[in-house]
């Protein structure tokens, strides 16, 4: 009886090379700050293209340091017309009053809520892992 011998080594070596690319691609995506995080605030409509904002100093850190927002899902230039400071303090943490020129839609009226996008920072995917790991 012929005994067939069904592993050849350079098949082995191939599937292990293939293998190590693949992890090794893998482990080169995933640690790259390539995850884009956004500080969404809450703002009031006060006029035509006026945009009022209560924000902590973190918040206010991250508005400093960015040009552009997301508003209605559109990326929009930002002014700031004025930054009120200590305007209110709850919790042992001040707040301050923004006011932002930003051009706004026509069906924007005054008084109407909106989601203002701040870029914040970008995280690799094991931090976003991590934090979801962690729960919090």
């Amino acid at each position: 009886m012929k005994i067939k011998n069904y592993e050849s080594i350079s098949f082995l070596y191939t599937v292990i090379f293939i293998i190590s690319i693949i992890f090794f691609i893998l482990i080169f995506f995933s640690t790259r700050k390539n995850i884009r995080t956004y500080k969404v605030i809450m703002s009031t409509v006060m006029k035509n293209d006026i945009v009022e904002a209560l924000v902590t100093n973190k918040e206010l850190k991250t508005i400093y340091n960015n040009k552009y927002l997301f508003i209605d899902k559109k990326k929009k230039k930002i002014i700031i017309e004025e930054i009120n400071k200590k305007v209110l303090k709850r919790n042992n943490k001040y707040y301050h009053s923004v006011i932002f020129k930003v051009k706004l839609n026509k069906k924007s009226k005054e008084n109407d809520t909106k989601k203002l996008l701040f870029f914040d920072e970008k995280v690799t995917f094991f931090d976003m892992m991590r934090v979801i790991w962690k729960g919090v």
